[in-house]
């Protein structure tokens, strides 16, 4: 097992795709909306691209030994990624049908699962990679080793997540109120 190449991980993908859509066509039944546009949000999709392509290629590159953060190449990365994203967000503000609508940001609930998804699954792959590293280097585990290790954890996440979505379903999201405002509300009624 540890004499396979590193690049043959990315053939597991194929088989559990597989099973992922052979699932989801006996589980999901169809539906669409008959009033949606048949078309692609191709202004939505070429700014998006843009602005993370720019971004993702300037910190990548930031640390090159000919340029660095005060780079004009990386200036003029960052520069095209900030224009790609304002142009983004009012062209998508304009448009009937576009690809992510801003106005959906107004809603606290929105707004709130996603910025718990995004801190959460950053905080997840950047826990994902150091503990690889100190795994593998400090604790000298073989890649199929460390692998065995974060079984628990992939697991957990398998089968925590239909559970809460669930829970929320039935339950329904509620705000979380800290400490200092119940006792607050307390104290004034």
């Amino acid at each position: 097992m540890e004499k396979v190449n590193w690049q043959s991980i990315f053939w597991i993908n194929v088989p559990i795709g597989v099973v992922g859509i052979a699932l989801s066509l006996w589980a999901i039944s169809e539906s669409r909306d008959e009033r949606a546009p048949r078309s692609i949000d191709l202004y939505g999709l070429v700014t998006v691209t843009m602005f993370l392509f720019c971004l993702v290629l300037a910190f990548i590159l930031v640390n090159h030994p000919d340029k660095g953060w005060t780079s004009p190449y990386i200036l003029t990365l960052f520069g095209i990624a900030l224009v790609s994203l304002i142009a983004f967000v009012v062209g998508e503000l304009l448009l009937k049908h576009p690809m992510l609508d801003p106005r959906l940001f107004k809603n606290p609930s929105f707004t709130g699962a996603a910025i718990a998804g995004f801190t959460l699954s950053a905080g997840f792959y950047a826990l994902f990679f150091f503990l690889t590293m100190f795994f593998q280097n400090r604790l000298s585990f073989s890649t199929l080793e460390t692998g065995l290790r974060f079984l628990p954890m992939s697991g957990l996440v398998f089968v925590g997540a239909p559970l809460a979505g669930r829970l929320t379903d039935k339950i329904g999201p509620k705000w979380v109120r800290p400490a200092w405002a119940c006792s607050h509300w307390a104290s004034s009624s």
